[in-house]
């Protein structure tokens, strides 16, 4: 048995990773966020202690909630592409990172597993030699991206507590789709399925299951190794291919063009200065047009060597999954 406390766990990764841990029903488990989820794919109030209204920015305000916890899984963090959420970002994926691994070095928590991204390490545009934990994070490619910035530094913060004596391992996933997402790929899928996508970026993504992500923080908590990264990183798809799947599901016709990648800097410009004349976020920024031109792609072969993990939902069966909670849930 072990005493487990997930920050963010109300989250869309979060709800899974309880729903995985409860398989083992000698857990304790204990979930600090800022509110609840009202898109819940599970009902675990009567299995889980909530503490809600907590900010891991705020020290003070988190740290004895950390006291008699063996493991912590921190999933808390701040999502934004928008370049005016920078000083946000910076407070949530940096700052809010520190005060959970100082609240963890405090009270001697056990093990404290840091779910980043694949974000914090960087891409290598390269098509054929996906990225893998040993990638050197180029700074100059990053340096107009807040968001990237701001999860490898809170790697950074992880790496420098592990050195200080705290047992912290870090998991980087794809990006997540699958049933209880509601800002990620329900919307490329609802998005699709109204026809309102008229043609494929040139570059992919990495993608997997959330489900699967789950699985693979239960093994780095059963068998990871102090201040390592590991890439719970799925299928290296190009968005021709993500878009032709989820249009089948969907019942209509895939996008057929794909836009040509001497549009880049033109695009990418265009929507820059949008943003940079707009008072709010944009569905669509200068950071995810950019991010659409490029092959961001990884390797996971270092968790199916060391974890005895990898990827076991197909990318197809995850879109139907998903379409067919939110049908369930009236959301699309």
């Amino acid at each position: 048995m072990k005493n487990i406390l997930i920050t963010g766990g109300c989250g869309f990764l979060g709800q899974h990773l309880i729903h995985e841990l409860l398989q083992d029903n000698t857990h304790r488990i204990k979930v600090l966020d800022l509110k609840d989820n009202e898109h819940r794919v599970y009902d675990h109030k009567d299995k889980v202690e909530y503490v809600l209204g907590k900010d891991i920015v705020d020290f003070n305000g988190i740290r004895d909630e950390f006291q008699n916890i063996e493991v912590v899984f921190h999933l808390a963090g701040f999502i934004s592409f928008w370049k005016r959420h920078k000083k946000k970002l910076f407070a949530v994926n940096e700052l809010g990172t520190r005060n959970v691994l100082q609240a963890c070095l405090a009270n001697d928590v056990q093990q404290v597993i840091y779910v980043s991204s694949i974000a914090a390490l960087g891409f290598n545009d390269k098509k054929y030699e996906p990225v893998n934990e040993e990638f050197e994070f180029n700074w100059e490619r990053a340096k107009s991206k807040p968001y990237m910035i701001s999860k490898h530094k809170g790697e950074l913060s992880a790496l420098e507590y592990a050195a200080k004596g705290l047992n912290c391992i870090i998991a980087n996933p794809g990006s997540m789709y699958g049933p209880g997402d509601v800002t990620n790929s329900s919307r490329l899928i609802k998005a699709i399925k109204d026809g309102k996508v008229p043609f494929n970026m040139p570059g992919g993504n990495n993608i997997l299951d959330v489900r699967d992500v789950a699985k693979g923080l239960v093994k780095i908590m059963e068998n990871g190794k102090r201040g390592e990264r590991y890439l719970l990183s799925g299928y290296n798809y190009s968005f021709r291919e993500i878009n032709s799947v989820i249009a089948d599901c969907a019942g209509v016709q895939p996008p057929k063009m794909t836009i040509a990648k001497i549009f880049h800097q033109p695009l990418y410009k265009l929507f820059l200065m949008i943003e940079k004349l707009s008072r709010k976020p944009l569905r669509i920024n200068s950071d995810t047009i950019d991010s659409s031109f490029v092959f961001r792609y990884f390797d996971n072969s270092k968790a199916r060597k060391e974890l005895n993990w990898k990827p076991a939902i197909p990318y197809r069966q995850t879109i139907r999954d998903t379409i067919d909670w939110l049908s369930e849930n009236q959301l699309i």
